[in-house]
């Protein structure tokens, strides 16, 4: 498991890859399964202002555990600084 990415894990050992599927667009993959059923996606502007506040707390709890606040470089700080300067 890595420190900064909770939900990230590494073998000790060479893994077999059985298969790899590519996707280009994963946003609108993502789109192609929720209208499929197969996903449901909620979205930030149908939250309610209590969810809308728990998951900015998830958020903000992340930006400090990874120390974003005093840094905007890679793609995850960038994302937080423009969607949610509120937090930073």
């Amino acid at each position: 498991k890595l420190e900064k990415m909770p939900r990230v894990y590494l073998s000790e050992k060479a893994v077999k890859i059985d298969a790899v599927t590519e996707i280009d667009d994963l946003y609108e993959a993502l789109l192609q399964e929720e209208a499929a059923g197969n996903l449901v996606i909620n979205r930030h502007e149908n939250m309610s202002e209590e969810e809308k506040s728990k998951w900015h707390a998830v958020v903000e709890k992340d930006v400090e555990n990874r120390g974003l606040k005093s840094k905007e470089d890679g793609d995850y700080a960038a994302f937080i600084h423009e969607h949610f300067p509120e937090i930073i």
